[in-house]
């Protein structure tokens, strides 16, 4: 639930505590947003859900001009988080474009940060090529392990689309792999049955987004996730909670 940072107000976080009321009524493990909305809305998740907070930004909004350069900054410590109730921090690791050196740096800063502080540290690991992502499993793997190399105790990034070369993955990497989400998929069906395949293929898990927040029962669909992910269940058991 970071989007809003870039995005404001889009569909499904038009209401940003009513969404958290149905996925923590559904029995999410946790959840990943702002420092705005962690501060707004940690009573609400105190005591009910994991809060992985997110340290850096972008800088840019979508009214960003395209010909302007995209830079990465780390407003906000560890420090901050923990004040605010987090259990986790989580910060990019952008590989193939101009601003990956600005994400690396802030990545290794967190990773001392959190190391000094005991905090659980996420590194979302995104390769690109020609400006565009890419999600093979060599360049997938080639994220992740970058991420753990750097002192990130678990990893973010796309699903490689095959479970066979997925297993390459999590494999290579030391650490928990999740998996992003993307964009919204067609059908309830679609994010199950890869939910499913990714971690018949050694996922750590799943984080995310507009997947849960943007589907008509964002209670049921974490329901239908949770009973995969924790109980192992058929596509169509948990089909049956939708």
């Amino acid at each position: 639930m970071d989007h809003g940072m870039a995005d404001g107000p889009i569909e499904g976080l038009e209401k940003p505590g009513q969404t958290l009321s149905k996925i923590l009524s559904g029995g999410a493990d946790a959840v990943l947003t702002t420092f705005g909305i962690a501060m707004q809305f940690h009573d609400l998740m105190k005591g009910r859900v994991g809060l992985i907070v997110r340290l850096d930004c972008g800088e840019t909004s979508f009214w960003r001009e395209p010909e302007s350069k995209e830079q990465w900054y780390k407003p906000y410590s560890v420090r901050d988080a923990l004040r605010i109730g987090a259990d986790g921090v989580v910060v990019m690791g952008y590989l193939g474009i101009p601003s990956e050196g600005e994400t690396l740096r802030n990545l290794a800063a967190s990773s001392r940060e959190c190391f000094e502080w005991g905090v659980p540290l996420l590194a979302e690991m995104i390769t690109f090529k020609n400006s565009t992502i890419c999600a093979d499993v060599n360049s997938v793997a080639i994220g992740s392990r970058i991420g753990a190399e750097y002192g990130a105790d678990f990893i973010k990034t796309y699903y490689s689309g095959e479970p066979a070369g997925f297993r390459r993955v999590t494999e290579t990497c030391p650490v928990p792999v999740l998996i992003a989400g993307g964009e919204k998929m067609k059908a309830s069906r679609d994010v199950l049955e890869v939910t499913k395949a990714l971690m018949k293929a050694g996922a750590g898990g799943i984080a995310y987004g507009r997947n849960v927040w943007q589907h008509e029962k964002p209670e049921a669909m974490v329901r239908a996730l949770a009973k995969i992910i924790h109980d192992d269940s058929s596509v169509e058991e948990a089909l049956k909670l939708l």
